[in-house]
């Protein structure tokens, strides 16, 4: 079983931070560093995704898969690219659904397409009709098939291609706590901004980390 995951680029990023709020909790005035503490927003609310192995902006990912009937979640020593998080995290979750392909990044909006091919080495989109998507909690989303199992495939390592929406829709949804990380990363970015500049390591938050902890998705 091969599976990769990888974010569709070329959308519009508008961050849960704006650049106002960010001078006000940094306690900024003019505009001589409004760029570098743009680029900060970016850099600190990356870092929060990566920590969390969610989606906080809404964003649009790829899950590849070789086949629809052996999910990712349940392989061992298998090739993962793009994935780190750890598989037995949501094998737990999903156990007694062995037919459920797992989208990592939650929260998880809408699936906009589940394509695969065929024997013939056909791409064939399946219609809506044949899955519904199972989100169980803030964390776990399924797809599951629906009337039948899902069709046969070739043996490719690209069989099945799902791709998604995640992210939250509106800023204010964000919970509170990762907002405050996010704002505590930016204020030791901007603390340490000849660092930053240089593209050398910035300390970490230590036990700051921890607001992060109720919405974050163990990694490998």
């Amino acid at each position: 079983m091969t599976v990769g995951l990888s974010r569709i680029a070329g959308e519009a990023v508008n961050e849960p931070i704006s650049l106002d709020d960010a001078k006000l909790h940094l306690r900024v005035d003019g505009t001589v560093d409004d760029e570098l503490i743009g680029s900060m927003i970016t850099s600190a609310r990356t870092s929060c995704e990566w920590r969390m192995q969610r989606s906080i902006l809404p964003q649009s990912w790829a899950l590849t898969q070789s086949s629809f009937r052996h999910p990712w979640v349940e392989q061992h020593g298998h090739l993962h690219h793009g994935l780190i998080f750890n598989p037995a995290w949501y094998r737990a979750r999903c156990h007694g659904y062995p037919d459920s392909i797992v989208l990592p990044h939650p929260p998880i909006r809408s699936v906009a397409s589940v394509a695969y091919l065929n024997t013939a080495m056909q791409r064939i989109t399946l219609d809506p009709s044949a899955y519904r998507l199972a989100i169980v909690g803030e964390k776990l989303a399924m797809l599951r098939p629906v009337g039948s199992p899902w069709p046969q495939t070739a043996r490719e390592p690209d069989a099945v291609i799902v791709t998604y929406a995640a992210g939250w829709d509106d800023p204010a949804q964000i919970p509170a706590p990762i907002i405050s990380w996010i704002k505590l990363r930016l204020g030791a970015l901007y603390e340490n901004r000849e660092e930053y500049a240089a593209g050398q390591p910035i300390p970490e938050l230590g036990f700051a980390d921890g607001l992060l902890d109720p919405y974050s998705i163990p990694v490998a």
